[in-house]
């Protein structure tokens, strides 16, 4: 909306009762009155000014049991499931925040690990491990449940690459626990939560 000024032409003997209310006009408008309208779209107004200046992006991975695929049966640091990080070279980099995990079979004994972690494959097929997010992450359960907590990531930021795309992967930890996810249709599933200033589009 314009600011609107009540008496838009004074002239002679100005009352002081005319002079005061353009003010408070001027006052009011600017007391919690300003809205998108008022803002020109080339203004560039700081993301920072903004009281929400942040984007979110929640990344999940899985590993779900399916026929004679236990989580035992699988060679550690195998990689079960990967997201692609979309963005390029310049791009803000991502904070990562918070993670958690779940699982509906821990075991009967033992806590089975895995690891969370940016990377890409090589030329080979091998994956390269850029930045560990999450390092041989214990997967506990507490009485009469199935594991699942908030867990807080070792890493602290994820840069975008100049060349190569990159993938948040999930892999298999070093230590299997005794029956964790050896039941047709048993998961882990774990779930990560970034954050990053807003950016232009």
């Amino acid at each position: 909306m314009a600011l609107t000024i009540t008496n838009t032409s004074l002239s002679g003997t100005i009352d002081a009762s005319e002079l005061d209310q353009n003010f408070t006009d001027v006052v009011n408008k600017f007391s919690g009155n300003i809205v998108n309208a008022d803002i020109s779209s080339t203004a560039g107004i700081a993301t920072s000014k903004l009281a929400a200046d942040k984007a979110e992006w929640i990344v999940e991975l899985r590993f779900v049991m399916g026929g004679a695929t236990t989580y035992s049966a699988i060679a550690d640091n195998t990689i079960v499931d990967a997201v692609p990080v979309p963005g390029a070279s310049g791009d803000t980099a991502w904070t990562i925040a918070d993670a958690a995990y779940a699982t509906n079979r821990t075991g009967t004994s033992g806590n089975p690990t895995f690891n969370l972690l940016y990377g890409y494959w090589d030329a080979s097929s091998n994956f390269q491990t850029t930045l560990t997010i999450l390092d041989e992450q214990a997967i506990t359960a507490t009485t009469g449940e199935a594991g699942q907590a908030s867990i807080t990531p070792t890493g602290t930021s994820i840069n975008f690459p100049d060349s190569q795309q990159r993938v948040i992967a999930l892999a298999k930890g070093s230590t299997n626990g005794t029956a964790a996810c050896d039941t047709e249709g048993d998961f882990i599933r774990v779930s990560l939560r970034l954050t990053r200033s807003l950016q232009a589009s």
